[in-house]
C-alpha cells in the first residue's frame, strides 16, 4: 500500500511541475495546412510568470503564466507581413494538455473580417527540451532594435528608425548585405509593437522581397526573422534569421534609415534598378522649384 502511496504522489508531483518549455506543432493556428511549422517556447529564467515564444519565422509571442494556475497562460502575439492587408496582432488565452495545448486566439484589430472572434487554438508538444533564445524569440528586458546593427558574418548592416504615432507607430529601414563579392541594397518598413520592441513589417530588394520580425535578443544582438514570397507561398518560400551586433545605439537620422529606398539595387553585380537617394530626390526637388521661379521672374519681366 506504501508503495501504491508513494507512486502516486511522485505522479503528482510530476504532473504539477510540467512547464511549458519545449517544441509543438504549428498547424492551427491559422486554420489551414499551409502554414506547418514549429512553435517554440521559453519560459523565462529571471522570472516566474513570462514565456516568450515563436512560430514558424513569422510569429513572435509574449504570454504570461496564471499566478493561481501554472498550467494556464495568456498573452499577445505579433506577426510579420503588411499590416494593412492583414491582422498582424492578436491575444490568446491556452492551457496545457497531457499531450501539448489548448484554447483559443483572436485578432485584435477589428478592421478585417472576423477580427476579434475567438477561434480554436491546439497543438502538440514535439519535445520538453529548451529552444535556443532565437528559437524562442527570447526578447531583451527593454532593448528595441532602433539603431544602426553590422554584422561581420556576412557583412551586413541594419539601420533602423522608429517613428512615433497616436494610432501605431511605425519604424523605416535600410539594409545591405555582400553575397558572392555583390552588394545588395534593400528597404522595409512595417509597425512597431509592444513598446517597439518588435518590429513587423515587409522587404524588398533587388533580390527578392517579403515578410520580416526584428527584435532584441536578451544578450543584446537584433534578430532578423525573415520569410520571402510571403504567407502564401510558405510551403515553398525561403525563409531563414540574421543576427546583428549593434553599432550605434543612438537613433539615427531619418535620411539614413530612407537611404536604400532610392538607391541601387545590386544583385550579381547588374545595376537592377537606379533612382536618386533620398537626400539627392530633396536636392532636385529644391533646384527645380528655383529654376521654375526664375523662369516666372524672365516671363514677368518680358511681358513688362
Amino acid at each position: 500500500m506504501k508503495v501504491v502511496f508513494l507512486c502516486l504522489a511522485l505522479f503528482l508531483v510530476i504532473c504539477s511541475c510540467q512547464d511549458w518549455n519545449g517544441r509543438y506543432s504549428f498547424e492551427s493556428f491559422n486554420g489551414n495546412g499551409n502554414f506547418v511549422g514549429s512553435l517554440y517556447f521559453c519560459e523565462a529564467e529571471d522570472d516566474d510568470e513570462t514565456v516568450h515564444g515563436q512560430y514558424a519565422n513569422i510569429g513572435i509571442i509574449v504570454g504570461e503564466i496564471d499566478e493561481d494556475d501554472d498550467h494556464k497562460m495568456r498573452g499577445k502575439w505579433f506577426e510579420s507581413g503588411d499590416y494593412d492587408s492583414k491582422c498582424t496582432e492578436g491575444e490568446f488565452e491556452i492551457e496545457l494538455t497531457d499531450d501539448g495545448f489548448t484554447g483559443t486566439r483572436r485578432c485584435t484589430n477589428d478592421d478585417f473580417i472576423g477580427g476579434t472572434e475567438d477561434v480554436l487554438w491546439t497543438e502538440v508538444r514535439q519535445s520538453t527540451s529548451t529552444p535556443t533564445d532565437i528559437q524562442c524569440a527570447y526578447l531583451h528586458e527593454e532593448d528595441t532594435p532602433i539603431g544602426v546593427w553590422r554584422s561581420d558574418g556576412f557583412t551586413g548592416k541594419y539601420t533602423i528608425c522608429v517613428e512615433d504615432d497616436d494610432d501605431q507607430d511605425a519604424y523605416i529601414a535600410s539594409y545591405s548585405y555582400v553575397e558572392d563579392g555583390s552588394t545588395t541594397r534593400g528597404f522595409e518598413s512595417g509597425v512597431a509593437f509592444y513598446d517597439k520592441q518588435i518590429l513587423s513589417g515587409t522587404f524588398s530588394d533587388g533580390d527578392s522581397d517579403g515578410n520580416s520580425l526584428l527584435f532584441v535578443m536578451r544578450n543584446g544582438d537584433l534578430v532578423n526573422l525573415w520569410i520571402q514570397g510571403g504567407y502564401t507561398t510558405y510551403n515553398n518560400a525561403v525563409f531563414g534569421s540574421s543576427v546583428y551586433e549593434i553599432e550605434d545605439d543612438t537613433e539615427p537620422d531619418r535620411d539614413e534609415c530612407f537611404d536604400y529606398k532610392y538607391t541601387e539595387y545590386v544583385v550579381d553585380s547588374t545595376l537592377l534598378f537606379s533612382s536618386p537617394s533620398s537626400s539627392d530626390a530633396s536636392s532636385i526637388y529644391y533646384i527645380s522649384k528655383l529654376l521654375f521661379i526664375i523662369q516666372g521672374l524672365f516671363l514677368a519681366t518680358f511681358l513688362i
